[in-house]
């Protein structure tokens, strides 16, 4: 009897206390900004003073410590690159506060996040993937017309350009053809499917946020075709402003070219609008000079686009919010061809169509889980009437449906997981109807730690499993590590290795036979191993700042796909190739008296050579792939003008396999000037573009000649309440 009453008095205590404990405890729960940009900060450290009790932010900026004792409370909040924020309460019991912390940056302004490295916000400083990030104001400053002339001048990049402003435009990253580079908007899947690659060309620079490069392997992420880099373009985001702004803009140029844009946003309270509109045309009859020295001019080299942006942001509650995308694409185009072989008839007619719903949630401070469903709509014409007759239409459509889930599980340990399902189908006059279904799974696990004191230590591994319904399983593991300091001056040590594949197309598998040319059903991924190490520093003081950042890298590939003859004077494709790609990218970044003065340079050594023992072509440089790139960007930045001056030089190139004929080495140089007047509060931009200043003949592609010296001047207006 007394033990029983011991027992019964001793849980009477024990729930008395806790009960005590818990009516004197509160909440507080809120969200860190960056005070310049409005955009969450994540993994701000949020501290209760005098006190064990803390959290860091997740990818929305949001924090909650609960179980906080009742009385005066002081809350201090510190970030990398941030002066440190405190603020006082006086807490109550049972009381939950919310709260909202503004940062000001203290210093590395150059130091900037990615979303796409590890599909997660990261410091660049921490990331062991070395990445380029172009922002909407750095692409305005430059003479780029489209998204493809915009990448010329990122390190380890190269545009494949096939003429004027409407020719074609891929990219290469670090030596990989141009169907070896994943495309994403918005981190949704943009390649064409038929192809493999994606024309640059066809996408303004309207609507654009920023964009983001991550260069090397990135299968174990994002998939097929990850194999020289990822390039995610992310569009603007609504965000709180005035209540409606707009701008009107036009743009002349040499050829009769034309570009005129409407944008504009507006903030409805819960529901935010940004949207563009432009209209571009050109004659495009630009002189060159022929092989044996005759000066003519293009024909057949007019093109007409309309291009048209629209984003919603709908905030549902303070956890949740819904956001819709759409871009829509027209271009009309002569198609010149080769100079070698030309056309003055043949003609393009396509559009393209991308419609996104996305669904962000956050469960609990510590988890956050995004949904996306989208669908890609692409279709081209080609009619030639002339000496060889063709008439071809290619209609691709894409759907897809990603979840993924962020979840933060401790202090420095966050779990990325995600499912993707896409159905990528196409009816084509080349290779009728087909359709392919894609089911992948991914995850990886950030482990941050600072083990060493001013150090953080990133230590990166991620697999994903990928089954296509017409070739099969794919697995690919990746795993990376940086050590960086945490000082005013930090220095980033990093290391990645990874397998990667690339799917075959439609093309590839199922070109219908003909005289010359059939596909095969039955072919393999590409597949290989990247990997890389590299160093980033960043110096900052008063007067000035610099970057300096440097990475050596490998690709070792095999089975890669060929189209050859397969003996009977019939072309298919073939696993045949193999090829080793290493080389050295290095880039500098430096400013003088808050920006008054800026120069980069961007430089590129590249070794690309065939793998294949049995090929006659063994130890061959691969095609269009020049040894150095070299890119120089000098500025000058006064109050409300800015100059830049933009030096552009490749390499010699090789054209064909037996290494018998080359590409001349060239270098262009262009300038741009702004000014932008303020009319009370609205505000007038004029911009003086002058492109191949010094009249270069030059060819980056095989017969495909460049136009020469060639001027733009644009006029903006903006105005908001």
């Amino acid at each position: 009897m007394f033990t029983r009453r011991m027992v019964v008095l001793v849980l009477a205590t024990v729930f008395y206390v806790s009960g005590t404990y818990a009516a004197e405890t509160g909440t507080i729960c809120g969200t860190v900004t960056d005070s310049l940009t409005g955009e969450p900060l994540h993994l701000a450290n949020v501290q209760i003073e005098s006190t064990n009790l803390g959290a860091a932010t997740d990818s929305d900026g949001r924090f909650c410590i609960k179980d906080i004792p009742a009385g005066v409370v002081r809350l201090s909040v510190s970030a990398i690159g941030f002066s440190k924020a405190a603020t006082s309460f006086n807490l109550k019991a049972d009381q939950s506060i919310e709260i909202e912390v503004e940062m000001v940056i203290k210093a590395i302004p150059m130091d900037e996040v990615s979303v796409t490295a590890l599909r997660y916000p990261i410091n660049i400083s921490n990331s062991p993937a070395p990445t380029d990030i172009l922002t909407a104001a750095e692409i305005r400053q430059s003479v780029a017309q489209n998204l493809g002339e915009a990448l010329e001048t990122v390190g380890g990049v190269q545009i494949k350009n096939y003429g004027y402003a409407n020719a074609q435009k891929t990219v290469s990253i670090r030596g990989s053809a141009d169907n070896q580079v994943l495309v994403l908007v918005d981190g949704q899947r943009f390649n064409n499917p038929q192809t493999g690659s994606m024309d640059f060309s066809w996408l303004p620079i309207d609507g654009i946020k920023r964009i983001e490069v991550v260069k090397g392997g990135n299968s174990a992420l994002y998939g097929s075709d990850a194999i020289g880099g990822v390039v995610n373009i992310i569009t603007s985001s609504p965000t709180q402003g005035k209540v409606f702004t707009g701008n009107l803009e036009s743009t002349i140029g040499n050829w009769g070219s034309r570009t005129y844009l409407v944008s504009g946003f507006q903030d409805l309270g819960k529901l935010k609008l940004d949207y563009s509109f432009n209209n571009q045309k050109s004659d495009g009859n630009f002189k060159y000079q022929t092989s044996a020295g005759i000066d003519t001019a293009m024909i057949n080299n007019d093109f007409k686009a309309e291009n048209a942006f629209f984003k919603s942001n709908y905030s549902i509650n303070q956890y949740s919010n819904l956001t819709f995308t759409t871009i829509y694409n027209r271009m009309r185009k002569g198609l010149p061809g080769p100079v070698s072989w030309p056309s003055a008839v043949a003609r393009s007619n396509g559009t393209r169509n991308y419609y996104s719903v996305g669904y962000n949630q956050r469960v609990m401070s510590c988890m956050n889980i995004n949904g996306n469903v989208y669908y890609h709509r692409t279709f081209e014409s080609v009619d030639q009437p002339d000496s060889s007759p063709l008439n071809s239409r290619h209609l691709n459509k894409s759907f897809g449906l990603e979840i993924q889930d962020n979840l933060i599980l401790a202090s420095g340990i966050v779990l990325i997981s995600g499912l993707e399902l896409r159905n990528d189908r196409i009816s084509s006059t080349s290779v009728h109807f087909r359709k392919r279904y894609t089911y992948s799974a991914y995850s990886q696990v950030i482990l941050e730690s600072q083990l060493i004191p001013m150090t953080k230590v990133s230590l990166i591994p991620a697999i994903r499993f990928d089954r296509y319904s017409d070739i099969g399983n794919k697995f690919s593991p990746k795993v990376g590590f940086a050590i960086s300091s945490t000082n005013k001056n930090p220095l980033t040590l990093r290391a990645n290795w990874g397998r990667v594949f690339r799917a075959p197309t439609f093309n590839d598998l199922y070109w219908p036979q003909d005289m010359f040319s059939v596909g095969n059903p039955i072919l393999r991924p590409e597949s290989g191993k990247t990997y890389d190490i590299g160093a980033r520093y960043n110096i900052e003081r008063k007067s000035f700042s610099t970057m300096f950042d440097i990475s050596y890298f490998e690709q070792d590939m095999r089975d890669l796909i060929i189209w050859a003859d397969r003996g009977d004077y019939v072309w298919t494709p073939q696993n045949i190739d193999k090829a080793k790609i290493r080389g050295i990218e290095s880039s500098l970044d430096f400013s003088l008296f808050e920006k008054f003065i800026t120069f980069g340079i961007n430089h590129t050594y590249l070794d690309a050579k065939n793998a294949a023992n049995n090929s006659l072509n063994y130890n061959n440089v691969l095609i269009y792939r020049p040894k150095q790139k070299f890119d120089f960007d000098f500025g000058m930045n006064y109050k409300l003008a800015s100059f830049n001056l933009i030096y552009h030089y490749i390499d010699k190139r090789f054209t064909d396999e037996a290494n018998l004929n080359t590409l001349p080495a060239h270098g262009i140089v262009d300038l741009t000037f702004s000014v932008q007047p303020m009319l009370g509060i609205h505000e007038m931009t004029v911009k003086a573009d002058v492109l191949n200043m010094f009249d270069r003949d030059y060819v980056v592609m095989q017969d495909y000649p460049m136009p020469g010296r060639n001027y733009r001047l644009t006029l903006a207006y903006g105005f908001g309440f």
